[in-house]
């Protein structure tokens, strides 16, 4: 385990690795090229399993997750990454790549070959299958523990009914036993699909929106930095904090025809049923026919039902959701685009594509760049309610105005923009 100190001498692998050439461009998968890598391969993998050597309870999903991290961010400095086992993985590659240098493409190649490598053996029922194998590979285990694999190995090949030349293949490294021609070609197929690569690797840009809150004068804003690959539910993660809300109501994106809406579930499901009513022309309709402020008439409830269900029908067959990445629509330089939050105080926003880059400079990505002025307090009653609130704050002889500072907490800076608590918050957002 890493202690305080321990990474003096690390040298950031932007110093390191090499820019892209024609010849790399065109390597998709390193399968079946472990040797000439191994330089690389063999410390990024022993650090994991020297990691799960002084943590038993790390998991193969863990390692997952830390593998995917650094290949989105390899180029930060080592105070981006927080876990052991992304410290300990980055170290051995800084370390790897002084003795052999190799390009940027080759480095994202290693970090999916590993990857390739666990899910390899997620077919097996233990949440450490790679782990395990990983400490046996490299002679880390002792005899009892090795003996307990193997016999793991031994009664899920004899469950399945595996020959015991398969049985004994699947102790080996994946690479390492022989194949005919058709397998070697849908083994090759598959490591590069799951490398991500394809015909052309994908390298996430970074775009730089501005967003601000709509009919609000003097203007509440922000500027801040995203990578294109994320989702729009982590979009509106990262808005939540940059903005300051409090993440309590359902959200919606507006691009062009496109609607985004998130999920009900976790959320008020009163406020997500209002917001589909409303904008169904079916209940405007009905509730035109009915004069209910009079109290004429009350609502058919089987019909209201049937709208919400045909509303569901139509959420299910949209094209975009909150799990497609924002790349897949956000595209141009000077593209604006609308996201609502809390459909009962109804906070518009807009969103300004300023500038879309591929190179970051070492930047953590989110990050905040700057702002202006506070966030308005959650169910404050929208726009009107938030200038209700501030002339009833500011004016000690406003009937409310006790009222509204003991339910603000005692006070309210409008004009308070804290960046640096901001971006400290935004590094836990990943």
């Amino acid at each position: 385990m890493a202690k305080a100190g321990y990474w003096v001498g690390f040298v950031p692998l932007n110093e390191l690795l090499l820019e892209d050439n024609e010849k790399v461009k065109e390597l998709k998968t390193l399968y079946k090229k472990e040797g000439e890598y191994a330089g690389i391969l063999g410390p990024i993998e022993y650090a994991i399993a020297q990691t799960y050597l002084n943590n038993r309870k790390l998991k193969d999903k863990e390692v997952v997750k830390a593998l995917k991290n650094i290949k989105s961010n390899y180029l930060q400095e080592m105070s981006y990454f927080r876990e052991p086992i992304e410290q300990e993985i980055m170290l051995a590659s800084s370390i790897a790549l002084r003795k052999r240098k190799i390009t940027k493409r080759e480095y994202r190649l290693a970090i999916s070959y590993v990857l390739w490598a666990i899910d390899n053996r997620s077919y097996l029922p233990s949440s450490r299958a790679y782990l395990d194998w990983l400490l046996n590979f490299f002679g880390l285990m002792n005899k009892k523990e090795k003996q307990a694999l193997e016999k793991s190995y031994d009664d899920f090949g004899k469950k399945h009914g595996m020959e015991k030349e398969v049985i004994e293949e699947m102790k080996l490294n994946f690479s390492e036993h022989e194949t005919d021609s058709q397998e070697e070609e849908l083994t090759i197929k598959e490591s590069e699909k799951f490398s991500g690569t394809g015909e052309e690797e994908q390298i996430s840009k970074v775009l730089q929106l501005k967003i601000f809150l709509n009919e609000i004068k003097p203007q509440i804003w922000r500027r801040f930095l995203v990578k294109d690959s994320i989702s729009f539910q982590k979009l509106h993660d990262i808005i939540q904090t940059v903005m300051g809300w409090q993440n309590y109501h359902l959200f919606e994106f507006r691009i062009g025809n496109e609607t985004i809406t998130c999920e009900e579930e976790g959320h008020n499901m009163a406020e997500a049923s209002f917001k589909q009513l409303f904008k169904s022309p079916e209940f405007m309709k009905m509730l035109a026919q009915q004069d209910l402020n009079k109290g004429s008439g009350m609502l058919d409830m089987n019909k209201v039902n049937k709208i919400l269900k045909d509303t569901e029908k139509n959420k299910l067959s949209a094209k975009f959701d909150t799990s497609s990445k924002i790349g897949e629509l956000l595209q141009s330089e000077g593209q604006e685009f609308n996201y609502n939050y809390d459909f009962g105080d109804n906070w518009e926003h807009t969103l300004i594509l300023e500038k879309i880059v591929t190179e970051n400079n070492g930047q953590k990505i989110p990050a905040c760049l700057e702002g202006a002025r506070a966030c308005p307090p959650e169910d404050c009653g929208g726009g009107h309610g938030y200038q209700e609130f501030l002339k009833a704050i500011s004016d000690k002889n406003h009937p409310e105005h006790e009222e509204m500072l003991g339910w603000i907490g005692g006070s309210f800076d409008q004009e308070k923009f804290d960046l640096g608590k901001i971006n400290k918050l935004l590094s836990k957002v990943r």
